[in-house]
C-alpha cells in the first residue's frame, strides 16, 4: 500500500453568492510585467495580501485564514516504512498562518503559475484526533484531544493556475499546488492514548517528541500534502474574490 493523504477541502465552507471586490483593495500593490522589478513587487504584493486577509473581508467571499477552521484532515500510510497509520483529525484549528513572511514569488509570464518561497516561524494545529497504527517501534491507538506545534517551516509551493471570466472580468484559478518544506522542529501532544493508560501515553508523547526528526522525514509525503492543501485552500478563497487585474496590471 503506498502512502496517501486527504486533506477534505471544503475548507473554508460552500459560498451562496460570488461576491468579488469591485474595488482594488487599498493594501494591494498592482504589479506591472514590463517592470524590471516585477519579482521584487510581486513578493512585496503577496506578502500584503497574506498581511491584510487574516481577519477576512466583510460583504466577499474571503474568509478569515487565521485562525483557519478545517473540518477534517484524513491521513493514511501504507505498511511499507516505519510509520503505519489509519488516522484522522476533525474540528480542526490553525492558527499561525497570519506571520507568513514571503522570501520570494517568481512568476511564470507565459502561463502565471508561480512559484512561492515562504517562512511560518510558528503554527499551532488542534483538534479531535482517531488514530491506529505505529510510529518508529510504538504501537499507536487513542482517540482525544490532539495539538502539534512545527515551527521554523520553510516551504517552496509551485501553483499552476488557470484563469476564468467572470462578468468579463478576468480570475486566477488554482489548478494545482505542489510543495517541498524543511522544518526547524516539532511538538505534539495526544491525549487519552491507549484508552488513557497515562504511564504508557505519557511515555509515547516523550518518545515522539524527542525522535520527531524521523517522524517528520517518513510522513513528508503526507505532510507536503496538508500543507498543500491549506495553501490551496487560502489560494482558491483569495483568487475567487479578487480580479486578476489588481495582482497583474499588463494581463495580457
Amino acid at each position: 500500500m503506498t502512502a496517501s493523504c486527504v486533506l477534505l477541502l471544503s475548507v473554508f465552507g460552500v459560498h451562496t453568492a460570488f461576491a468579488y471586490l469591485k474595488e482594488k483593495p487599498p493594501f494591494m500593490r498592482v504589479c506591472y510585467t514590463s517592470d524590471p522589478s516585477f519579482t521584487r513587487c510581486s513578493t512585496e504584493a503577496v506578502q500584503q495580501v497574506f498581511s491584510n486577509i487574516q481577519k477576512g473581508f466583510p460583504g466577499t467571499g474571503i474568509e478569515p485564514v487565521d485562525p483557519l477552521n478545517i473540518p477534517e484532515i484524513k491521513l493514511l500510510q501504507g505498511a511499507d516504512g516505519p510509520i503505519t497509520l489509519n488516522a484522522s483529525m476533525v474540528n480542526v484549528t490553525v492558527t499561525g498562518l497570519s506571520n507568513v513572511k514571503i522570501e520570494s514569488n517568481n512568476v511564470n509570464l507565459e502561463d502565471y503559475g508561480f512559484t512561492t518561497r515562504l517562512k511560518i516561524p510558528k503554527l499551532r494545529i488542534e483538534g479531535l484526533y482517531t488514530v491506529n497504527g505505529r510510529i518508529l517501534v510504538l504501537p499507536l491507538t487513542g482517540h482525544g484531544d490532539a495539538w502539534l506545534e512545527p515551527e521554523d517551516l520553510n516551504v517552496m509551493a509551485h501553483v499552476e493556475v488557470s484563469m476564468r471570466v467572470v462578468d468579463d472580468i478576468k480570475f486566477f484559478k488554482p489548478e494545482g499546488v505542489h510543495v517541498n518544506f524543511t522544518i526547524g522542529s516539532l511538538r505534539l501532544r495526544l491525549d487519552n492514548l491507549f484508552n488513557g493508560l497515562k504511564a504508557l501515553e505519557e511515555r509515547t508523547n516523550d518518545y515522539i517528541n524527542i525522535n520527531w526528526r524521523p517522524v517528520v522525514e517518513s510522513l513528508k509525503p503526507i505532510l507536503s500534502r496538508i500543507v498543500a492543501g491549506f495553501l490551496s485552500g487560502i489560494l482558491t478563497n483569495v483568487f475567487e474574490n479578487i480580479p486578476a487585474k489588481y495582482f497583474i496590471g499588463d494581463l495580457s
